[in-house]
Formats: structure tokens, C-alpha cells, sequence
């Protein structure tokens, strides 16, 4: 699933809670330019359309930077959210094009049942349900 969003750069005169009452949400890539930051704001809307497909820490996504002319691959590192309104606050990219590793997180899928359980009666406790992981930035991942 190939997953796209389009952002502009957010000017430093934009607050943003200003933004958020406007329907425009803020947010920030990383490591696009070495430990230079970008500040963004994109529709709320499409936000919203985005988080309902993609998953923190383990999706891909194709970020357009209109005004800044820049293109290219980020993972979504966080998303904020307001505390009892559940509304979208800010997300956070990590720009992965220039990455020869990173990090995730997956989880484990347990498959059958165990000889014990089956056979003896006994029960299964799974103490772990995901493992981090150390990836290139263009594996793909199987179901």
C-alpha cells in the first residue's frame, strides 16, 4: 500500500494553535537534512485520512513538501493528540532516504497451537508481542 501526503512549510510567524483552529495541523520532519528540522502544516483532514491507513513506527509514507521543493520517504515517529478531546494535536516524520538502518518495532504473530496446550492441558503465556528490529530503510515486510 503506497502511501502519500502533501505538506507546506510552516512559516515561523504560524502558531500553532492558531493553525488548529483553522483546520490545518502542524507538524515536523526530521533527519531529512542531518540534525536539521522542517517545520510543516498539512490538512487536518488529510491527516485524519492518513492515520487510518498508516501505523506509527512501521509505515512508509511519501511526503510532498510543496514550498520547500522536497520529496521522499518518512516513517510517522509520533502522533500527538489532544488529552480529553481526542483531537489530533501534531505529528512527527522521520525522514528515512538517507538512513542505512532504522529501527521498528513488529509484531510477533503466533501461528497453531503449542504440544503442551493441545496435548497436556497447560496454558501459553506470551510474555512478548513484538520485537524491535534493525532494517534497511527499503525492506518490505511479509503478512
Amino acid at each position: 500500500m503506497d502511501l502519500t501526503i502533501d505538506c507546506t512549510q510552516r512559516a515561523p510567524e504560524d502558531k500553532p494553535k492558531r493553525l488548529r483552529r483553522e483546520g490545518v495541523l502542524p507538524a515536523v520532519l526530521y533527519g531529512h537534512d542531518g540534525a536539521a528540522s522542517m517545520s510543516l502544516k498539512l490538512s487536518n483532514y488529510d491527516a485524519e485520512a492518513l492515520l487510518r491507513k498508516a501505523t506509527v513506527n512501521k509505515s512508509v509514507i511519501t511526503v510532498n513538501v510543496t514550498a520547500a521543493k522536497w520529496s521522499g520517504k518518512v516513517i510517522l515517529r509520533e502522533v500527538q493528540k489532544h488529552p480529553w478531546k481526542n483531537k489530533l494535536h501534531h505529528l512527527s516524520f522521520f525522514s528515512i532516504a538517507s538512513q542505512d538502518f532504522i529501527e521498528v518495532s513488529m509484531p510477533i504473530n503466533f501461528m497453531g497451537e503449542a504440544i503442551g496446550v493441545a496435548n497436556k492441558g497447560g496454558t501459553l503465556d506470551t510474555v512478548m508481542t513484538e520485537v524491535q528490529m534493525k532494517s534497511p530503510p527499503d525492506a518490505k515486510t511479509q503478512s
